[in-house]
This record gives C-alpha cells, sequence and structure tokens, in this order.
C-alpha cells in the first residue's frame, strides 16, 4: 500500500491548527465587587458588558469585598446587603451557564446565635436556599463568604433574595458577590459536535508520529 507522505503531513498540520484555533468555552469569574462595577451605586440597573444587575426597590449597592446589594433608603437596616423583602436580579444577554456562586455577609450570629439564610433561583426554576455555616463569625472574624457550587447549568435570569420576608427586618441579610459562568455570547454552542483540541492535537500528533516512521523506512 502507497503512503502519501505530503497528504498525512498536510493533515496532521491541519488538525494540530484547528486544535488550538478552536479552545473550549472560557470560564469566567464575573466579579461583583470589583471596580468595574462601582457605577452601580445609587442605579436601579447597571450592566457590564452583557452583565446586568437589578434592584426590585431601592437602588443598587456595591461593597469593595461583599460585591452587589441593595438600599431602600433610610428605613433599610442593611443598605449594602439583600434583605427583607428585597431582590436582586442577575440578567444575562443572550444567555450562559454558571456552576458556581459565592455570596458574602452571611453570618453565624445574633443572640441566640442564627444562621442567615437566603435562595438564589434560575430562570424562574424552583427557589435553591442557602444557609450560613456556623463558621461564618461576623466581621472581622470572617467575611462571611460562601461559595455554593453545582452541576453546570445554563440560565439566563439569577435572581436572590430571603424566603420567607422578615416583615421586622431583623435578621438574614447577604450580598452577591461573584458568579462563575462558562460560555455565553462568545461561545459557538457547537464544542458538543466537535471533537475537543486534546483529541485533535491528538490524532495530529499520531499522524505525524506515522509519516516520520514511514519516510524513514524510504530513507
Amino acid at each position: 500500500m502507497s503512503i502519501n507522505f505530503r497528504a498525512i503531513l498536510g493533515t496532521a498540520v491541519a488538525l494540530a491548527g484547528l486544535a488550538v484555533s478552536r479552545p473550549a468555552a472560557a470560564t469566567t469569574i464575573i466579579d461583583f465587587s470589583s471596580a468595574a462595577w462601582n457605577g452601580a451605586i445609587g442605579q436601579s440597573s447597571f450592566s457590564v458588558g452583557a452583565v446586568t444587575a437589578s434592584a426590585s426597590d431601592g437602588v443598587l449597592s456595591k461593597d469593595d469585598h461583599a460585591g452587589l446589594g441593595i438600599n431602600t433608603g433610610v428605613d433599610d437596616r442593611e443598605i449594602d446587603e439583600i434583605n427583607n423583602f428585597e431582590v436582586l436580579t442577575i440578567t444575562f444577554t443572550g444567555g450562559t451557564s454558571i456552576d458556581q456562586i459565592t455570596v458574602s455577609k452571611l453570618f453565624h450570629e445574633g443572640d441566640p446565635a442564627f444562621n442567615e439564610i437566603g435562595f438564589y433561583q434560575i430562570d424562574g426554576n424552583p427557589a435553591q436556599m442557602f444557609t450560613a455555616p456556623a463558621t461564618n463569625l461576623p466581621f472581622p472574624a470572617t467575611f462571611g463568604d460562601l461559595t455554593i457550587n453545582f452541576a453546570l447549568t445554563p440560565v439566563t435570569t439569577l435572581v436572590f433574595g430571603y424566603l420567607p420576608p422578615d416583615a421586622q427586618d431583623r435578621s438574614n441579610d447577604f450580598a452577591v458577590r461573584n458568579v462563575r459562568v462558562t460560555g455565553g455570547q462568545a461561545d459557538t454552542h457547537d464544542l458538543d459536535v466537535v471533537p475537543e483540541p486534546a483529541t485533535l492535537l491528538l490524532l495530529g500528533t499520531g499522524l505525524l508520529v506515522l509519516a516520520h516512521a514511514h519516510r524513514r523506512r524510504r530513507t
């Protein structure tokens, strides 16, 4: 059987190049505590790129560590957190996928002590509750951070709040520090039908080895 060395070499190079030019969908932390979100302070809605944060009542607030909260005015006990009937909505234009959320200022506190709670909700699906661990002692002991991991989930709208609301506004408040997203508008959404870059690179390398071995046998 005749083997065309130039054809093999060309195919190998093309596959290797395709592996480099088609990276997997990028994973990014959207950090609401960063300076990019400073402009949200005092706004009912604020966007950075394709991500928009909106307050259901009052205006957005922002802490340099804890991230986004809601300020409903002079009667708001925690102007830099989500509390009582306040709801924070994060919208991803074009949609994306998320697998991690970090909230902050979620403490084990009070007398008698209790664990603060909250919820997140993805695209109108049932609300998912989260609870402060007993180790989240109030500042300066900790910042009250809690990272929640789950299976990669498509999302357009992400909602945060507290259920059931506390009419006396006595407890349970937190801020939204960041979310981890994969994909979004930059994603071509066809990686499931195209070989992964590592597979392409391995195939290209194998063809190069085959071509080299064939060339050595001919010399």
